[in-house]
């Protein structure tokens, strides 16, 4: 199972507008009239059926946050979405900041659609960055994808790099970077404003309402350890297996590298090896996990209620249109409400700053550090006797 280590990210910029009434459209400004230090934004025009999508789960965000994260309910502000155009994929992509109570950053809405209907992925990807954009002004950019690594792109089209994405196992210098099919007539100026639409109406933890308010128990998540994380090298099938392993145990090890060390002693290139579904299994056998059940299929809601339920985080293994690689992730929670449903995962790339990732289970699709993986196999049963 091939997978490539998380880079460091470079320079970053975006635009915010606030939660609560109507979104806009973006709207032509001309950078000369709002001066060097103005931040203006290259984008295509979001779509309005995006725009109300997104306002629709805003109260779904807004209680995932306060009973996963402890995040206060309520005062939360959206930002004007801008696109991203992936130049291999022939695909947009959009993003939403979303800033709490007192005008902090603290996650990014992914956009994408699948399967002709809207998905959204809330997390912490690209957060810092785009926090520093904000405070530090840009000229005039917009943003352009390739190879799976994001650049920033100018009236000029001179590219920089922003984010060296994990699947590019190395990004392009942006001087060597082709664009085939990118095309910046598609692309308006919008400014980049905040406090323009506001989400201010709390949701209660704990809810019999038979109204559109969340209830907590239509939600449930374990939280991982952030013991480690992936870096260059191709085991995100160990570390999966080892944080559903340590999460059941309530203990420190076994690390990734320990599993690994155990399937390949003599290895002399260790780093470039990995954990196959059956290497999996046999090592949570070696941990007395005797209930595992490997099928490929994708998981459903009602499959991870009962696991979740049961305190047992599971294996799920995913692929994407953009890599020959496959991919793993840890099942940690769900959130089963009414007119929504999702599930959260944790990707081997992620920190404790990202956080986890949404799935959406009628497309079985994952959106992730910019990429979009589907799932197709799943290692669930992970109870001890």
């Amino acid at each position: 199972m091939k997978i490539f280590s998380k880079k460091m990210s470079t320079t970053v910029f975006l635009f915010s507008i606030f939660i609560g009434v109507v979104i806009n459209s973006s709207y032509t400004v001309q950078a000369d009239e709002l001066g060097y230090k103005s931040n203006v934004l290259l984008t295509e025009t979001i779509p309005n059926d995006l725009v109300e999508t997104v306002k629709a789960r805003l109260p779904y965000f807004d209680s995932i946050l306060l009973n996963d994260e402890g995040v206060a309910s309520g005062n939360k502000s959206l930002g004007t979405a801008f696109s991203v155009y992936d130049d291999d994929n022939q695909q947009t992509y959009y993003y939403f900041p979303l800033y709490d109570g007192d005008g902090n950053m603290i996650k990014t809405i992914f956009c994408y659609n699948a399967e002709g209907a809207w998905q959204t992925n809330l997390s912490g990807y690209l957060v810092e960055e785009l926090t520093r954009f904000v405070e530090e002004g840009s000229k005039t950019q917009g943003f352009v994808q390739k190879n799976a690594d994001l650049y920033a792109i100018d009236l000029q089209n001179n590219l920089i790099l922003f984010n060296d994405s994990p699947v590019s196992n190395g990004y392009i210098p942006p001087k060597d970077v082709t664009l085939s099919t990118y095309n910046k007539e598609n692309l308006k100026q919008v400014k980049i404003e905040k406090n323009m639409y506001t989400f201010s109406n709390p949701v209660r933890k704990y809810s019999s309402s038979p109204s559109i308010i969340p209830k907590a128990e239509g939600q449930k998540y374990l939280n991982l350890d952030f013991l480690e994380t992936q870096g260059s090298n191709n085991w995100c099938a160990a570390y999966v297996t080892t944080s559903i392993i340590r999460y059941a145990n309530k203990s420190n090890s076994p690390t990734a590298r320990q599993m690994m060390q155990h399937y390949y002693p003599n290895s002399s290139n260790l780093e470039s090896q990995a954990a196959s579904r059956e290497k999996c299994m046999d090592y949570g056998y070696l941990h007395n996990f005797f209930n595992m059940v490997n099928v490929n299929s994708p998981i459903t809601v009602s499959g991870t209620q009962l696991e979740i339920n049961e305190e047992s985080p599971f294996y799920i293994a995913a692929s994407s249109d953009s890599t020959t690689a496959t991919h793993a992730f840890t099942v940690r929670g769900y959130a089963n409400f009414d007119f929504y449903q999702t599930i959260s995962v944790w990707n081997p790339w992620s920190d404790a700053s990202y956080g986890y990732d949404l799935m959406d289970p009628s497309s079985h699709t994952i959106s992730t550090h910019g990429m979009v993986w589907k799932n197709f196999g799943t290692i669930y049963g992970w109870h001890h006797p």
